[in-house]
């Protein structure tokens, strides 16, 4: 006999048998209704692999090759302007007013540096 796990809208966990599945009936802790969910079918691999569809063409095994024939190449994005932090001398991005290694407000200084 096998049963269905199934949650009560207040979080009652109950075990109903799969004869009920479908079927709407009353929580025995606090009569809330329950839905009871269809019996679930299992699926063999060619139904599995008709719902998942015909596979993509294989990748080129050399990325360089594959690159070229894409077309041209998009230039690099730009790389935003760094600087040291005073107190833990990490590389922080130059707009940062608070180091987010140490913490160390760093004011308003110039940003070109």
């Amino acid at each position: 006999m096998s049963f269905i796990e199934v949650f009560c809208p207040h979080g009652h966990r109950l075990k109903v048998r799969e004869e009920y599945s479908g079927r709407t009936g009353a929580c025995p802790v606090c009569g809330a209704k329950v839905k009871v969910p269809e019996k679930k079918q299992s699926l063999s691999e060619d139904e599995i692999l008709k719902l998942l569809g015909e596979a993509p063409p294989p990748r080129a095994e050399n990325p360089t090759a594959e690159a070229v024939t894409e077309g041209p190449s998009q230039p690099a994005p730009a790389r935003l302007p760094k600087k040291i932090c005073e107190k833990c001398h990490r590389e922080i991005l130059a707009a940062t007013r608070i180091c987010p290694y140490c913490h160390t407000y760093l004011g308003f200084r110039d940003l070109t540096k």
